[in-house]
């Protein structure tokens, strides 16, 4: 009847009245065997220990556990952790992606190449492997060789027509200074 009268929902009426109480909602169950403040001492001795200075929460957890019998979970020994930011930054350890400082020097033809084997699908065969071997400079593909099978033979095959088709023939050291790039 009130919310009718003063045009507001039953939800917002209720929201506010439960800001308003002092009621703060407490764990379910026992409390804890290890208070938060000894829990804290216990993890910043571990973490003070020249040993795990740069340890994360699961070493942690295992010293305060299993060495000084201190009975904590493991969720809860990386919350205290992350409260207080003690707990290791790992740094990202995937590729960088987008713009590049800095370029590969590819002065001139011939010198920089690079090969790669990727899989495609066919009707008559089913999954074959293609490797291409590309010269950096010009980026022309210069050689490759298509297969069933995606071993290092036929990888080595398309470096060998490449070199063929470059230099006509395959003796020793008729490609000086050449780099190959994987």
């Amino acid at each position: 009847m009130i919310c009718k009268v003063f045009r507001i929902s039953r939800a917002s009426f209720c929201r506010v009245q439960k800001k308003n109480a002092s009621y703060v909602r407490q764990r379910p169950g026992p409390g804890p065997p290890v208070s938060d403040d000894v829990l804290r001492d216990e993890i910043r001795g571990v973490i003070r220990d020249p040993d795990f200075l740069d340890c994360g929460y699961r070493p942690v957890w295992s010293v305060l556990r299993f060495d000084r019998n201190l009975m904590a979970g493991q969720k809860r020994t990386q919350k205290m952790m992350q409260r207080h930011n003690w707990q290791r930054r790992i740094p990202h350890r995937g590729a960088p992606r987008g713009h590049r400082e800095g370029t590969v020097a590819k002065p001139a033809s011939n010198m920089m190449r690079g090969t790669d084997g990727t899989r495609f699908w066919t009707v008559e065969d089913g999954w074959c492997r293609l490797f291409p071997v590309i010269d950096h400079h010009d980026r022309e593909i210069i050689g490759h060789r298509a297969s069933k099978e995606g071993t290092a033979g036929v990888a080595l095959d398309a470096l060998e027509m490449a070199a063929i088709s470059r230099y006509g023939d395959l003796e020793k050291n008729i490609i000086p200074g050449i780099e190959l790039e994987t």
